[in-house]
């Protein structure tokens, strides 16, 4: 909080603001405005923290293609993106496909978890590891599990 009170040329030196988003991520909320749109810088913050995301531009939280490298570096930065991104199969099965954690399944949409062809195309993308974050239905069905089982 005390970054909130810092000069104005500070809250524009992207260097001092990355240095400290990586005390606390929440500083970045006091960063200047051309930081919040420049995605490079942002991508370069959510190595320290996803909370960087919060106060991202809008416009960088619906763009996809900045969505998709940000849920690479930090998974926990989908939980900020915006709300209609957490529905998109493509960019969610792109990003498992490019390294994301499979923690980026805890902020998917509720009817994205309950569609077997979605879940399947993420354990083969990603491993065993998104069969986790499988609705409860979906771990009741043999006919799921072994088919998870066969494709992991």
């Amino acid at each position: 909080r005390a970054f909130a009170y810092a000069a104005e040329e500070l809250k524009r030196d992207p260097a001092f603001v990355l240095r400290v988003t990586a005390e606390d991520g929440d500083a970045f909320a006091y960063a200047a405005d051309e930081l919040k749109r420049d995605p490079h810088f942002l991508l370069q913050t959510l190595e320290y923290s996803s909370d960087a995301l919060v106060h991202a531009a809008k416009e960088l939280k619906r763009d996809r293609a900045f969505v998709l490298e940000a849920i690479v570096l930090n998974s926990d930065a989908f939980a900020r993106a915006a709300r209609e991104l957490r529905h998109d199969r493509e960019l969610i099965l792109r990003a498992l496909g490019h390294g994301a954690d499979a923690d980026v399944l805890g902020y998917v949409g509720a009817e994205l978890l309950l569609d077997r062809r979605f879940l399947l195309e993420a354990i083969v993308t990603h491993g065993g590891d998104a069969f986790l974050y499988a609705h409860r239905r979906l771990l009741t069905s043999r006919k799921f599990v072994l088919t998870a089982v066969r494709r992991n």
